[in-house]
């Protein structure tokens, strides 16, 4: 799978407190090309002061279905999967 930066939404541009972010991530291969079937082991946390788990759901399709709700203010942060 490949990975590419992408911005989290939210109000502002950013993530509330307590209120769930949803992503949906799409796979693909070492040349771009997207992946047609789930399977792949995805993990995902939010990476901040204090670290988020995040829930996947396979789609089944090459894509994941993210989901968490940061507990608090978690400022600069990254999604690592």
């Amino acid at each position: 799978m490949a990975a590419a930066p992408a911005l989290l939404p939210g109000p502002g541009g950013g993530m509330t407190r307590g209120v769930t972010v949803h992503l949906v991530v799409r796979t693909a291969d070492m040349y771009g090309c997207p992946l047609r079937a789930g399977g792949d082991a995805v993990a995902a946390t939010l990476k901040s002061r204090v670290d988020v788990g995040a829930a996947v759901v396979d789609n089944g399709d090459g894509s994941y279905n993210v989901s968490f709700t940061p507990a608090q203010a978690v400022g600069r942060c990254s999604l690592n999967l």
